[in-house]
């Protein structure tokens, strides 16, 4: 079993040699290291579930209901993007190595709502909308 996976492994090292040296390409760049870690709101750290989360070169993910995600990326310097429904959008560059895995916690704003009183129509039920109506709005809007 162990001469196997000696086997098994030299095999691999010859094959990314021979991709290196025939195509003339990194080999290294077919090896790729992992994005993870943790989508929460900004506010009440609560994980946030079906995030969406892409680079730059279109490698994406969706968070879990617990906040975790992660993306398997080929090596290299890329901006993620996530989005969330009732959040800002984020954006952050990450170094990604190869083989190894990086943890990149992600916190997201949420988009606050302002409650706007609305003030329909016809304040003294005379079939117009006027001069009274109009300051009936300003007042309510000035305080």
């Amino acid at each position: 079993m162990k001469i196997q996976r000696i086997h098994h492994r030299f095999y691999g090292f010859i094959l990314l040699f021979i991709l290196w040296i025939t195509a003339g390409i990194n080999a290294h760049a077919f090896i790729p290291g992992t994005i993870q870690g943790i989508v929460s709101d900004a506010d009440t750290q609560y994980p946030i579930g079906l995030a969406i989360l892409k680079t730059n070169e279109g490698f994406s993910a969706i968070s879990h209901s617990s906040g975790v995600y992660k993306i398997i990326h080929e090596p290299g310097e890329y901006t993620l993007t996530v989005q969330a429904e009732g959040y800002y959008p984020y954006s952050i560059v990450v170094n990604v190595i190869m083989m190894e895995s990086i943890r990149q916690d992600i916190a997201l704003t949420p988009i606050k709502n302002i409650n706007v009183p609305s003030i329909h129509g016809d304040v003294n039920n005379n079939g117009r909308i006027g001069m009274e109506e109009a300051l009936f709005i300003i007042q309510h809007i000035s305080q």
